[in-house]
């Protein structure tokens, strides 16, 4: 049988190896905390988004993650966080999110940040489907129920009238799967490299992989996806997008250490008020009455397959 995957609907960190002696009310604490403050950055890229592109956000955004996660890497870690290990996994994993954020950050262009996170949160769902189609895991009726649910409240989210119904949709969707996959390629990294040494080599993959990217489409010429010369005044905001990243992350290795992801999932969906309250407060964005029901759809459908999870977790480990 495939070995079965946890679901995070904010599974932005590296698993842990292991599982410490289990501290719920600390993890839950640390995690509430990395999923309060993550909108934080999206709405920096949101801001950005009218100077630079969001392959050059992305990208550096990496780099300030590197920048800031290198220190607490070499400390806890030593030398040795910086040779990837395994270098396939390593680099793929790095290349998955950097494609991920890209996607998300040019739907924010175009998009409010709660309407994007919200589509954005079907990744758990979509991991659930990929895990019956292509890696043959057991997923039964209701499983499969809360993934069509999910997408419904989707498509309610960008239905006709709301604002945001277009091709600029479909981007925070292919954001979702790229994460999907992510969340693949991090279950088979558990155990095999240490989570912060894991941390750093995403910034640094990542960050190659769009500043590849990016070359690539100045050479190519496509408008706005290549490099700009970057203002004095906004080097302080990438600098923020670096901060923000690395001490998320960061929360939620350290929260992943004290409690199962499984406890821990509900949690994520906590990233969505904090959404709605950074696009009101920074752009006056303010989800209309569809649009809530929409999110409540999805949030439902992803905290029932993380309860699924979770009960098939238990019945595993009795039997």
């Amino acid at each position: 049988m495939t070995e079965h995957i946890p679901v995070n609907p904010a599974p932005l960190a590296p698993l842990p190896p292991e599982q410490a002696e289990d501290d719920a009310r600390g993890g839950i604490v640390l995690m509430a905390l990395a999923v309060f403050i993550l909108p934080v950055m999206d709405g920096i890229a949101k801001y950005l988004g009218a100077d630079y592109g969001p392959i050059q956000i992305g990208m550096l955004r990496f780099v300030m993650q590197v920048v800031f996660t290198l220190p607490f890497a070499l400390w806890m870690v030593g030398a040795r966080a910086l040779i990837p290990h395994p270098f396939g996994l390593q680099v793929l994993r790095g290349m998955l999110i950097g494609m991920g954020t890209v996607f998300f950050f040019a739907a924010l262009r175009f998009m409010p940040i709660a309407e994007t996170l919200a589509i954005f949160f079907i990744s758990p769902l979509l991991v659930t489907a990929i895990s019956a189609l292509l890696l043959r895991e057991r997923v039964g009726i209701r499983r499969w129920s809360a993934v069509v649910a999910g997408f419904v409240g989707a498509m309610i989210v960008i239905r006709p009238g709301s604002g945001i119904f277009g091709m600029a949709a479909i981007l925070p969707m292919c954001a979702a799967a790229c994460l999907a996959f992510y969340l693949i390629v991090t279950r088979k990294l558990a155990g095999r490299s240490d989570p912060m040494s894991t941390n750093l080599q995403t910034g640094i993959s990542g960050a190659i992989f769009l500043c590849i990217v990016m070359l690539a489409a100045d050479a190519l010429g496509f408008a706005g996806l290549g490099f700009n010369p970057i203002q004095p005044a906004h080097w302080l905001h990438f600098a923020g997008l670096g901060v923000i990243a690395t001490v998320g992350h960061l929360l939620m290795i350290l929260s992943l250490s004290r409690a199962p992801a499984s406890t821990l999932a509900p949690i994520g969906y906590m990233e969505m008020p904090s959404a709605v309250l950074v696009g009101w407060i920074g752009f006056g964005d303010v989800p209309d009455v569809w649009t809530f029901a929409g999110i409540l759809v999805i949030v439902g459908a992803g905290l029932y397959v993380a309860w699924r999870e979770n009960q098939l977790a238990n019945r595993a480990k009795t039997q």
